[in-house]
């Protein structure tokens, strides 16, 4: 069954920018290929009213949280954001302008969240961090 086209698309982007998934890939790699993206990428970082890093006590330690802001405004809706990556690669860096642009489309705040990281951290692992974040943003 051939890809939908909008999967090939990102597909080739991802390609493009050196983060293939290829039969030898590793988590490492693939890490290592996420960060160089995001670091040789030339877009402008897009400017949202406040960004916090925070910690939040998780089930394992502290979780590490990024808050964007789109205004000032005290009472806003919370857009929890479980960064992509299969529970394996990914994080706060890699997804840093999609969160600006969600905070600033949505009018919302966004908390994204870095989660511990398979293989490292066995399922549920991850997932357990993200269901804490979501308990306390509520």
């Amino acid at each position: 069954m051939p890809l939908h086209p909008a999967a090939q698309v990102l597909v080739k982007m991802l390609d493009d920018a050196g983060v293939g998934f290829y039969p030898d890939s590793t988590p490492e790699s693939m890490r290592a290929a996420m960060n160089g993206a995001i670091a040789n990428r030339a877009v402008p970082v897009h400017e949202v009213h406040a960004v916090e890093d925070c910690v939040v006590p998780g089930p394992a330690g502290s979780i590490p949280v990024r808050l964007y802001r789109p205004s000032a405004e005290a009472s806003l809706p919370i857009l929890v954001w479980c960064h992509g990556g299969g529970w394996v690669t990914g994080s706060l860096e890699t997804h840093d302008h999609l969160c600006r642009l969600l905070c600033d489309a949505a009018g919302a705040i966004v908390v994204s969240i870095d989660y511990r990281l398979a293989p490292e951290t066995k399922f549920p692992g991850a997932a357990d961090d993200c269901v804490v974040i979501v308990g306390v943003s509520r």
